[in-house]
């Protein structure tokens, strides 16, 4: 899981600076507290996808999918898995976060029908919040 990270989001270093949070979050606990999955295709892991439960709505931490798949619909079959998970548990809320450094995430997190909130500064770091109501189903 970690080489995905690190491989998905090393590009971002000189453009933020730093490295990104995904690079630095403990991957052992967020799996110990069952919160990493896993996206595999012939036992070759393609994607990671943290969720955080929330009291009302369900934090898309990260998702990552390897370079090399990227761009083949893999991540929208994550983001949809997010919101068959928060279904499944009767929350109707997604959100999530990225930098706005990022736009291309921002860009393509609209196209998937989340809306943005707020935006943050933190220590230089300037944080695009998002949500996503889901349909009553």
């Amino acid at each position: 899981m970690e080489a995905i990270i690190r491989a998905a989001y090393s590009d971002y270093i000189p453009l933020l600076g730093r490295k990104p949070q995904p690079m630095t979050d403990d991957y052992a606990e967020l799996v110990a507290s069952q919160h990493a999955y896993v996206l595999c295709k012939n036992r070759v892991i393609l994607g990671v996808l943290i969720l955080v439960p929330g009291d009302d709505h369900i934090l898309v931490r990260t998702i990552a999918i390897v370079p090399e798949e990227q761009g083949n619909g893999l991540g929208s079959f994550l983001m949809a898995y997010a919101e068959e998970y928060a279904s499944a548990r009767s929350i109707k809320l997604l959100r999530l976060y990225t930098n706005e450094a990022m736009s291309g995430n921002v860009d393509y997190y609209r196209h998937l029908g989340y809306r943005e909130t707020h935006r943050t500064g933190e220590a230089g770091v300037q944080l695009v919040y998002m949500e996503k109501l889901l349909d009553p189903k």
